[in-house]
């Protein structure tokens, strides 16, 4: 079953005698056959969930109220739910990949009751990040297949921005690797995390920063990492959150050149979400095997 966990997780089909406790949930909503791979609270304090059904074989996008009790559901043939985001006109972007015979990237956009707008697909690959630019337009990361083919390794990561309307403005292409995250910075610039697959270098998780026309300024190897999501923090800096071998989560801060200040590992699991609190620390939610969790740490990473 599709879950949305406590305040903002997603999980995937698990016994509840292991999941968490009464005292420690406030809800708990099973939304179908599937998974969800994307939520983000909406601006009229309930949930968009995007990700994949099993019943339909397609691409979903599922709206809730603030007590996780669904409003309205839409489903949109072929393909998968990477990322969502709501837009500035309150409708909703999505991320993902269509076509089950080549996986194409994919953008779609809806109005705020999950009617399409448009759609684009973006060549052979999966669009893993979006995040609406000031402009109004779009940012994405993902990867393409190199060689046509879903199962070589031979993926290569890709920035693309598009205006308002899905159409590609430009695209950069930064060897092999994938991109897993995206955002744009204060300085009208984007920072990308994501993991790289060149045995030339010190194979894993990297960070990647760019001006606001995607020209690479600087770039950091991360090591043997699996970074999910990154956030750009008050004093200029950047959190990152992940897996860290050996798989374990890891939350680590950077400077504004990425350069690391401290990083620290917690239990076996991965980080799949970051973000700064008002008070200047931070929360990470992601998985621990089966078991979802949500860890709240002070400004140096400590629980």
């Amino acid at each position: 079953m599709v879950g949305v966990v406590g305040f903002v997780g997603c999980g995937g089909d698990k016994d509840s005698s292991t999941g968490p406790s009464e005292e420690t949930t406030k809800w708990r909503k099973d939304l179908g056959e599937g998974f969800a791979n994307s939520v983000q609270q909406t601006v009229d304090g309930g949930f968009i969930v995007t990700g994949f059904n099993y019943g339909t074989g397609y691409l979903f996008l599922l709206k809730t109220d603030g007590q996780g009790n669904e409003e309205w559901k839409k489903t949109f043939e072929g393909g998968e739910g990477n990322s969502v985001q709501q837009t500035v006109d309150g409708g909703f972007i999505v991320a993902g990949w269509e076509d089950w015979e080549r996986s194409e990237g994919l953008l779609l956009k809806t109005d705020g009751q999950g009617n399409q707008e448009w759609r684009k697909t973006f060549g052979v690959g999966q669009c893993k990040s979006v995040q609406q630019t000031v402009d109004g337009g779009f940012v994405v990361t993902g990867y393409h297949d190199n060689d046509d083919n879903d199962y070589s390794e031979d993926y290569g990561l890709f920035l693309l921005k598009t205006d308002g309307q899905g159409n590609e403005e430009w695209r950069k292409n930064f060897g092999e690797g994938w991109g897993k995250s995206v955002q744009q910075t204060v300085d009208g610039g984007f920072v990308i995390t994501g993991y790289d697959f060149d045995q030339e270098k010190d194979d894993g998780g990297f960070l990647l920063k760019t001006d606001g026309q995607g020209n690479e300024e600087w770039r950091k190897n991360l090591g043997g990492t699996s970074p999910n999501a990154i956030q750009q923090t008050v004093d200029g800096g950047f959190i990152v959150t992940g897996q860290d071998l050996p798989f374990h989560v890891f939350l680590l801060k950077t400077d504004g050149q990425g350069n690391e200040e401290w990083r620290e590992k917690f239990q076996p699991g991965e980080g799949f979400s970051v973000q700064q609190t008002a008070d200047g620390e931070f929360v990470v939610t992601g998985h621990e095997f089966y078991d979802i969790f949500l860890l709240k740490t002070n400004g140096l990473g400590n629980i």
